[in-house]
C-alpha cells in the first residue's frame, strides 16, 4: 500500500511552535478556549494568518516543531510493509528545511517527501499512485476523496464540521485502519 501522509497538525506539531513565535516576535496571543481555525483562534485575518505563517517559514521555526505523539513509532511500524510518502502545502522554499525535519524527527522509514504548496493534493496522489492519505484540512481531503483515493480525516478543533470522510483520532487509529486493509 501507499500511503499519504500530511505533515502540519498530522504527524508535526506544528500548532505549539507556532503560538510560541506568534507571541514572541508578534505578541499576539490565541484565544483561550476558541476552536476553529487560526482566524478564529486568534482573532485574525485570513491574510494576517498567511503573513504570519511566511514570517514563521522565514525565521526557520519549523525546524523547532515536535512530532506528534507516537509520530515516529506509527511511520515505522508501517514501512515495514508500506511505502510511505509525505505530501504538505508547505511553501516550496521550505523544501530543504522539510526533508531535515522529516528524516530527523521521523528517520529514514519514509519513501519522499514532497512540498506541494498550491497544489491539488489530490491530483498528486494519483500521480504517485497512493492508496490512503491521512490529512487535517477538510479540504485537502475532499481533494483525495474526488481522485479517488482513500483518506481519513485526522480529527482537530478546526475540521469538526466536515463529514463524509472516515476520521482518524489518533495515529494509532491509522495503524488500526491499514492493518485491516
Amino acid at each position: 500500500m501507499r500511503i499519504i501522509w500530511d505533515l502540519d497538525g498530522v504527524l508535526c506539531n506544528t500548532y505549539e511552535t507556532f503560538c510560541v513565535f506568534l507571541e514572541d516576535h508578534h505578541g499576539i496571543k490565541a484565544i483561550k478556549d476558541q476552536k476553529g481555525m487560526f482566524e478564529d483562534r486568534f482573532g485574525i485575518t485570513s491574510k494576517q494568518v498567511k503573513e504570519l505563517f511566511d514570517d514563521f517559514y522565514k525565521h526557520d521555526q519549523e525546524l523547532l516543531c515536535p512530532t506528534m505523539s507516537y509520530a515516529r513509532d506509527v511511520v515505522s511500524e508501517l514501512a515495514r510493509r508500506h511505502e510511505q510518502y509525505i505530501v504538505t502545502a508547505r511553501p516550496k522554499h521550505t523544501r530543504e528545511n522539510t526533508k531535515f525535519w522529516v528524516y530527523g524527527r521521523l528517520g529514514l522509514s519514509i519513501d519522499g517527501v514532497f512540498v506541494v504548496s498550491g497544489a491539488d493534493k489530490g491530483k498528486f496522489g494519483q500521480a504517485i499512485g497512493a492508496d490512503l492519505a491521512i490529512d487535517d484540512m477538510p479540504h485537502h481531503a475532499l481533494e483525495y476523496k474526488d481522485a479517488g483515493i482513500d483518506v481519513l480525516l485526522y480529527d482537530a478543533p478546526y475540521n469538526q464540521h466536515q463529514e463524509g470522510i472516515g476520521r482518524v483520532l489518533s495515529l494509532h487509529d491509522v495503524v488500526r485502519y491499514v492493518n485491516k486493509w
